[in-house]
């Protein structure tokens, strides 16, 4: 995509997501504008302002815009507190400065290289799998971890920054709280709950590991296929592949056990995702399977991806 072009697209995405958050939008239509205004334009015009070179790949200028939307929001939320400028005054601002940003920034005197389709389909599935679970289903999205999460969003979005401890009225919190400076800010500007903000902030932080990993592995292993496995083993791999033997046991079972077909796939199959004590499929791999079934996907299902 041309430069301006580019430029263009990211301006008129940053003032619909301006104006969504200020006036009665479509759910469906100001969730993914204000996600893109707070979790990827900040990032990606701050890697195209600082990092960009003609041997910058597209999916390093990917990982950069989902990781650097972070501590540039978090910075513009605090100056935002701190002179008084909140709730759709700053959204709108922010709209305007990042509209402005995007026109200004250089062009690139060469194109960029091309992007990697296996790569971005697999970070695209990873982040799918974390994202979607909670996303669709309004009950595993609620549990222990997630609600104190949210008490700490919804905290600073009422309160502002540094904030206190949800439990304990007047005591500072004694928690990290950068990542929910990203959520309140996703919360103000898409229009829907901390427990419906944390599957997406939890896919696209799986999404910015994805790259990340393989862009670690082209460093070491220039040229070498293996290196676009990189994402799925960090993903899948912390474990040994502790998971081979409970997927052979579900999917080989109903074929050479005693009892055969659907009845027994199903039997064998249905206590792994959706065991009634556990809050999504990490959760009940883990309490059911015979051993200690965790990876990174386990910590990005949670609510706190960061």
């Amino acid at each position: 995509v041309p430069a301006p072009t580019r430029a263009a697209v990211i301006a008129g995405v940053s003032c619909l997501a301006a104006v969504a958050a200020g006036l009665p939008f479509p759910a469906a239509l100001q969730a993914p504008l204000g996600f893109a205004l707070f979790a990827v334009i900040p990032g990606w015009l701050l890697a195209e302002s600082l990092f960009r070179t003609e041997e910058t790949t597209p999916e390093e200028r990917a990982m950069a815009a989902l990781v650097l939307s972070v501590p540039v929001v978090l910075v513009g939320w605090g100056l935002g507190f701190a002179t008084g400028i909140r709730g759709p005054t700053f959204i709108g601002l922010w709209g305007v400065a990042c509209t402005a940003w995007s026109l200004a920034l250089p062009r690139p005197a060469r194109p960029a290289p091309p992007a990697d389709r296996v790569v971005w389909i697999t970070a695209g599935a990873l982040a799918a799998f974390v994202a979607l679970p909670g996303a669709l289903n309004p009950v595993i999205r609620v549990y222990g971890a997630a609600m104190l999460h949210a008490q700490i969003v919804e905290e600073i979005r009422l309160r502002g920054i540094p904030p206190q401890d949800p439990s304990f009225a007047g005591m500072p919190l004694m928690y990290m709280w950068a990542f929910h400076v990203w959520g309140a800010a996703l919360v103000q500007t898409t229009g829907l709950g901390p427990y419906e903000v944390f599957p997406w902030a939890g896919g696209a932080m799986m999404a910015a590991l994805a790259f990340a990993a393989h862009g670690i592995a082209s460093a070491l292993w220039p040229g070498s296929p293996f290196r676009r496995w990189a994402p799925i083993v960090v993903a899948l791999g912390m474990n040994a592949l502790g998971w081979v033997p409970v997927a052979a046991q579900a999917l080989l079972g109903p074929l050479v056990g005693e009892d055969r077909g659907w009845s027994d796939f199903h039997r064998r199959l249905s206590p792994l995702i959706v065991d009634p004590t556990a809050n999504h499929v990490c959760h009940a791999l883990i309490q059911r399977a015979p051993f200690v079934l965790c990876s990174f996907l386990y910590k990005y299902m949670c609510a706190n991806a960061l």
